[in-house]
């Protein structure tokens, strides 16, 4: 191969190479240059560990005959180098120096007594060391994580290990322990030591500033802290700053009353006991059930289950409620006789009876009604009302708010759209209100007069033409202007009265208000349950009503609204009139058809509608109502 007799054999041949120096051959280092056959792989300078390297780049051993002799030691081969040769031997453990040919690092990575911090592997590679033991491994092998940590009373994982002294104890008894996970104690020489609660203790102070402060502190409440000192039993406590605030010293003797057996807990907030509002962190027997607070007429805004817990507490009630729940919600405007909804309950005495009767002023509430069922409905009026103050200014068409009252015939109706032909004149008043409950407008016929002499004129005005106004008396429909509408002064012109349309002439209510006051008022008037003051404003249906029918001043009680009355089945109706101006007109209308509408007034059956079914405006036209069938 290399020409000869082999490698080196033929001298002359290697020196005329470029770059060989013939006397570095064989010289114990190793150059790139002469690292070939015919120079015989530089004498050997290339391989071996006694060579010197740091004059060649390739620095290989590529003699295929040279074998690399093993040196063996107690722990097998013998191989390496100290990385850093002057760190061997300085207590610090260093991994390039961790090997057989460096001594193990002179013995720096094997026992307790040695620095480990800079190292990654840090293990006792030496397999002749022999590893000190304790009461409770064989071999101490660990070492201190952060050696500053231990001995500062936490726990922490990494110290906790024998070569660390179990982090100086750190890990077992009452000591704290915020800042480890595993927590857990392997010093198998601690004696644990325990309370009449529990054998060993743990735990320590979280906050040793406010031990036996008297507020609970869940940090604290644990037998290494003497459970908060007490601060966590008893109701002598506050349990505002803590979140689980449990008693957990077995040794408490927790005193009871009529009511529980123990007291466990005081008042979450002791300066609001007693102040007239339910407290519900203060309802508990250790704080007097809130100073009594959560029972009878008192203030219920500030809590969310305001239940009465007091086992002793005796209701007390009238003749309309067995228990006063509630006070005055302003005792400053109880009696004065303007009727207040937050005073208007039995524990307020009705507001004073401001809600009921004809002298009952409305003006600062909104439910505004008689709830006390002891005062009888006023029919008539009270005989010392002031009456007419300005009695030639009645039924002048000027509304009078000095007359405006029931002795006075209600300013003879001036005050009132409904008398007035839609119009009232408020020249004169400030309040201007229709107060005459028998004259009211109904609230489902809106608008006004706009012009109002030229309603009835003969000429249909548009600005007339609504509810309020009679349909400009009856100005824009044939049948009621007995003839041709003229036009002239109107731009839609249009017939918008429902009794007026073509075709009409079914049946239509005729009933009244009994008693119009009472309309609405949540409790069922069989006089005003009717058609005509529909059906009492609701007050006589489960459905209508949005709750129990009251029955305080009604015999009948019947539920007769349409709209109230469950659909076959027993499912509430919730259908409704699709033209409520055409039911009843005689004229059979697919919209109105269902039970909501009364079945579009009976205009769809034969046996309702009294005749034939008139079917120009339908396209089902079936007779649905049960009635008709």
């Amino acid at each position: 191969m290399c020409g000869g007799k082999g490698a080196g054999s033929d001298m002359k041949a290697c020196a005329a190479r470029k770059k060989v120096q013939v006397n570095w051959i064989k010289d114990t280092t190793c150059d790139d240059a002469h690292n070939i056959c015919v120079c015989g792989w530089d004498g050997g300078d290339c391989c071996g560990d006694g060579n010197d390297y740091k004059y060649c780049k390739k620095c290989k051993c590529l003699d295929p005959k040279f074998k690399k002799k093993e040196k063996k030691g107690d722990c097998g081969k013998c191989s390496g180098k100290c990385g850093k040769p002057v760190y061997s031997g300085d207590a610090y453990c260093d991994d390039e120096n961790n090997n057989c040919a460096c001594d193990w690092d002179g013995g720096d990575c094997c026992g307790g007594k040695n620095n480990y911090n800079y190292c990654k592997e840090c293990k006792c590679k030496d397999c002749k060391f022999k590893h000190k033991s304790d009461k409770c491994v064989k071999s101490i092998k660990g070492k201190c994580g952060q050696e500053k940590w231990k001995g500062d009373k936490n726990c922490d994982d990494e110290n906790n290990n024998a070569g660390c002294d179990w982090d100086g104890g750190d890990c077992c008894g009452a000591n704290n322990y915020g800042f480890c996970k595993k927590c857990k104690c392997l010093d198998c020489t601690y004696v644990a030591k325990g309370d009449a609660c529990i054998k060993a203790m743990k735990g320590a102070c979280g906050a040793k500033a406010y031990v036996g402060d008297k507020h609970c502190d869940d940090s604290n409440n644990n037998a290494g802290c003497n459970w908060d000192k007490g601060d966590c039993c008893g109701p002598a406590n506050n349990y505002q700053y803590c979140k689980e605030c449990k008693c957990r010293d077995c040794t408490y003797v927790a005193k009871g009353d009529k009511c529980v057996k123990a007291m466990k807990k005081g008042c979450g907030a002791p300066k609001w006991k007693g102040d007239g509002n339910c407290d519900d962190n203060n309802n508990n027997a250790g704080c007097s059930w809130d100073g009594g607070d959560c029972c009878g007429p008192k203030n219920y805004d500030y809590c969310k289950a305001c239940k009465c817990l007091d086992c002793t507490y005796v209701v007390k009630g009238d003749t309309c409620v067995k228990d006063f729940k509630k006070g005055c919600g302003a005792p400053k405007f109880k009696g004065d006789g303007f009727c207040d909804d937050k005073n208007n309950v039995g524990g307020c005495s009705w507001d004073g009876g401001d809600c009921c009767g004809v002298k009952a002023i409305k003006t600062y509430c909104k439910l505004c009604a008689c709830l006390d069922c002891t005062k009888k409905k006023a029919k008539k009026c009270p005989g010392k009302a002031k009456g007419c103050t300005s009695p030639k200014f009645v039924k002048d068409k000027n509304c009078d708010d000095a007359n405006n009252n029931c002795r006075c015939n209600w300013d003879g109706g001036d005050c009132c759209e409904k008398s007035n032909d839609g119009v009232v004149n408020t020249k004169y008043c400030k309040l201007c209100k229709c107060l005459d409950p028998d004259n009211k407008s109904d609230s489902s016929c809106k608008g006004s007069c706009k012009f109002p002499k030229y309603k009835k004129d003969g000429n249909c005005d548009d600005e007339n033409n609504n509810c309020g106004c009679k349909y400009d008396g009856g100005d824009c429909c044939v049948k009621t202007n007995k003839g041709p509408i003229k036009k002239t002064y109107c731009k839609v012109c249009k017939c918008l009265d429902p009794k007026a349309q073509p075709g009409s002439g079914g049946t239509t209510c005729t009933a009244k208000c009994g008693a119009p006051a009472y309309k609405g008022d949540g409790v069922c008037d069989d006089n005003n349950n009717n058609c005509g003051c529909e059906y009492d404003g609701g007050d006589c249906c489960v459905k209508t009503n949005k709750g129990p029918i009251k029955k305080t001043y009604c015999k009948i009680c019947k539920c007769s609204d349409p709209k109230g009355l469950p659909a076959s089945g027993g499912t509430p109706c919730t259908a409704k009139c699709g033209a409520p101006a055409y039911k009843g007109d005689g004229v059979c209308d697919d919209a109105n058809n269902n039970c909501g509408c009364a079945y579009d007034g009976g205009d769809c059956c034969v046996k309702t509608n009294k005749g034939p079914i008139k079917k120009t405006y339908c396209k089902v036209c079936a007779c649905l109502d049960p009635k008709g069938k």
